[in-house]
């Protein structure tokens, strides 16, 4: 601990002391103060920008412009087609202990489209930072030209005068705590309600998917009862061809049994053709007597007889029958 407002017999009040003090009654961020012309820019022409008298505070290190007095900076000349964005700032250095504030341009790259802000430097100073960086103002050049000049920096208004009770501290700390609570009360409230609407499409998603599943499943059975029809159908099918192929079997068996048959017919009735052709009365046949008639007639009665024997066999083979001359039947 050291004492800064007091005498102690030696040079002991340091740069560093009055810092911290601005920090603590100023603020921790970067302000112009509302003295003398607050830094007014003015652009004496495409090349030269004129920065007035001003106070300023950066991060509780104070530097300033002397009243009357001012500071110009170059701007860099345009490019046809080309657009940049130039920045006036003041520029906090330390260097083997040696610290000073000035004021500087830095200048931005050129862009055929729409220019970037440029990149600048920053750091604590109170934690002992070798640079720091307040930006003032933003000049945009559009191809040769100036275009808008945009000042960055905030005017701190209040005096020490105005610094609050602790009651109106107390009560401002309230008010502020409670717009914050309220805030961010609102910001829960819309949190939950975006969480009801994700959980509510959640379950309609769930459901959707349940009810495909129902779906898919339904589909999966009329495909197995159509593998079942198909398989049904195509087991009665087989046993028709099957049945069929017997009755074809059965019927060539048929045919050809009834081929036999008739071949056996025809060769019978080919036997009885050629026993009814015979003459009764052949030319060299000479009757006189009834031993004469006998010789003819005995052997067509056996070849007929013989004939009508071979007939009623196949009949019967054949499962039909035939009458018997002599008045019976012949086969069944």
């Amino acid at each position: 601990m050291k004492i800064v407002t007091g005498k102690t017999g030696v040079n002991h009040v340091m740069a560093d002391d009055d810092r911290a003090l601005n920090l603590g009654i100023i603020g921790k961020d970067n302000y112009v103060l509302p003295v003398g012309d607050m830094f007014k820019l003015t652009m004496v022409d495409v090349n030269t920008a004129r920065v007035s008298c001003g106070d300023l505070v950066m991060k509780g290190c104070h530097a300033r412009i002397p009243a009357g007095d001012y500071d110009d900076l170059m701007i860099d000349s345009g490019s046809q087609g080309y657009n940049r964005k130039d920045l006036i700032v003041a520029k906090y250095k330390k260097d083997t202990g040696i610290e000073n504030v000035t004021l500087e341009v830095i200048k931005g790259t050129p862009s055929a489209g729409t220019a970037e802000t440029p990149e600048y430097p920053t750091g604590s100073i109170y934690w002992g930072a070798a640079e720091d960086t307040f930006p003032l103002y933003e000049i945009n050049i559009n191809g040769i030209n100036i275009g808008t000049v945009k000042p960055l920096f905030e005017i701190l208004y209040s005096r020490l005068s105005s610094v609050y009770t602790k009651a109106e501290t107390d009560d401002h700390i309230k008010n502020a705590v409670d717009k914050e609570t309220q805030a961010r009360t609102y910001a829960i409230n819309g949190v939950k309600s975006d969480i009801l609407l994700l959980s509510k499409k959640d379950t309609e998603l769930s459901q959707g998917i349940d009810d495909n599943k129902n779906k898919l499943n339904a589909v999966n059975e009329d495909i197995e009862s159509v593998k079942a029809s198909v398989k049904n159908l195509s087991d009665k099918h087989t046993n028709d061809i099957n049945n069929v192929n017997e009755s074809i079997n059965t019927v060539v068996a048929d045919v050809l049994k009834l081929q036999n048959v008739d071949n056996k017919y025809s060769a019978e009735f080919t036997n009885i053709a050629g026993v009814m052709s015979l003459p009764l009365l052949p030319d060299e046949t000479k009757v006189s007597t009834i031993a004469d008639v006998r010789k003819v007639l005995d052997p067509l009665v056996a070849s007929l007889h013989d004939g009508f024997i071979n007939l009623a066999k196949i009949k019967i083979e054949s499962g039909g029958s035939i009458i018997n001359p002599g008045g019976g039947m012949i086969g069944s």
